[in-house]
C-alpha cells in the first residue's frame, strides 16, 4: 500500500491492473489521482455510514481487487464530487453533499 500510495501522489496508478480500471473510471468523472485519495478519505469517518444510507459500508459487498469481498466504491456513483471539490467545498463538505443526493 506504501507503494500505491507513492505512486498516486506522484499523479500515477497503482500497480495492479483491477485499480488501474477503477483510476481510468475515475479519471473518466473527473477525478485525479489525488482526488480520489482525498475523497476516500473523507468517507472514512464512522457516523457517515450510520447517516447515510447511499454510503458505500450500506452497499453489498462484492467481489473486489483480488477476488475478495469487499466494500466497493464506484466512481460514477460520486461523479458530482470532484466538481464539488473543485468549487471550493472541502473534502468532507463535498461528500457529504454526494452522500445526501
Amino acid at each position: 500500500m506504501i507503494e500505491t500510495r507513492r505512486r498516486v501522489l506522484e499523479g500515477g496508478y497503482a500497480n495492479a491492473e483491477a485499480w488501474i480500471d477503477l483510476a481510468k473510471r475515475a479519471e473518466a468523472v473527473g477525478f485525479t489521482p489525488q482526488t480520489w485519495l482525498i475523497f476516500r478519505q473523507s468517507l472514512e469517518p464512522a457516523y457517515l455510514k450510520d447517516r447515510f444510507p447511499s454510503h458505500p459500508e450500506n452497499m453489498p459487498k462484492r467481489r473486489g481487487n483480488g477476488g475478495v469481498e469487499t466494500v466497493v466504491v464506484d466512481p460514477e456513483d460520486f461523479s458530482e464530487w470532484p466538481w464539488l471539490f473543485e468549487a471550493g467545498y472541502r473534502a468532507g463538505e463535498a461528500t457529504w453533499q454526494a452522500l445526501a443526493r
